[in-house]
């Protein structure tokens, strides 16, 4: 009895001893400490139809912190397809890009003029992005806006993700995640929008600050018919189509002043609901809005 008993825990020893090579550690697995941390993304036109201009933000933590500094590495690369052009951030990168952490996608003007669905299907398709990034219509370029540096001194991506949380509290452009774009560009009637970024010099936009830096503003919003810009709507007018849709949360509102009404008034909505209708008046159509 004891003899059999000690030939089996011997069998079982070889098993444990044959197995053991294979689960002593993740095949294919990569160190943090391998890993830039893409941040922002760009996409501009390319140089020649078809292609591409990408830009890649990356955040890396630095050697000797608990990783609360970072620096940010900032490249543009051309390429026929988003793929293309992670092959090229290889051949100069000492760490391997991670684009799961992508909060940001910023489309340039030139290349959403000329359809934006190969693009984003990519996105869409590749595992390692998340939906939850935001969407955004830069005026201009993609890449000067992610190389634009604020006074806060923190990475240009982290400052266009913080503008657009806070938007979310005062509902003054629209607010557009990657899957929601997709779900809405992708359904009948619907037109998509998305915020836009725009570069401000001191003065514009009646804003003055000392000192050369420029700032990004976040306040019209762009209009798509399909996957192509159709064109820009003005600050009140984003504002008009957020109460339209019922989009507005929370918003800063005030009265025009006039030359017989002396009365001037501000306030902050805190709660709202909206609903349109379209209607026949007088032969002509027409929409019948109602804001509580």
């Amino acid at each position: 009895m004891k003899r059999g008993v000690g030939q089996r825990l011997l069998k079982f020893s070889f098993v444990i001893i044959v197995l053991l090579p294979m689960v002593t550690g993740c095949w294919g697995k990569r160190e943090v400490e391998q890993l830039g941390f893409v941040i922002a993304m760009g996409v501009d036109a390319g140089e020649k139809p078809g292609r591409y201009k990408i830009t890649y933000q990356i955040a890396m933590p630095q050697n000797g912190t608990d990783g609360g500094e970072l620096k940010d590495w900032t490249m543009t690369v051309e390429g026929s397809s988003i793929r293309q052009s992670e092959e090229h951030v290889y051949e100069v990168l000492n760490k391997q890009p991670f684009v799961g952490s992508t909060k940001v996608i910023v489309i340039g003007e030139g290349a959403a003029k000329e359809g934006i669905n190969k693009v984003l299907d990519f996105f869409q398709r590749f595992y390692e992005f998340r939906r939850t990034a935001y969407l955004f219509l830069g005026k201009g370029t993609a890449e000067e806006i992610l190389n634009t540096k604020r006074k806060t001194g923190s990475i240009p991506g982290l400052n266009i993700l913080a503008q657009m949380e806070q938007n979310e509290a005062v509902s003054t452009v629209p607010s557009f995640r990657l899957g929601h774009f997709l779900t809405v560009n992708a359904t009948p009637g619907y037109d998509a929008m998305l915020p836009v970024l725009e570069i401000l010099e001191p003065g514009e936009h009646e804003m003055e600050y000392k000192g050369n830096m420029k700032q990004v503003a976040l306040h019209t919003s762009g209009v798509f018919r399909g996957d192509e810009l159709a064109g820009y709507l003005t600050e009140q007018e984003t504002k008009g189509t957020l109460w339209i849709n019922g989009e507005v949360e929370k918003q800063f509102i005030s009265t025009e002043e006039h030359e017989d009404k002396k009365i001037f008034c501000a306030g902050k909505v805190t709660g709202s609901s909206s609903n349109y209708k379209l209607v026949d008046s007088e032969g002509r159509l027409g929409i019948d809005l109602k804001v509580q």
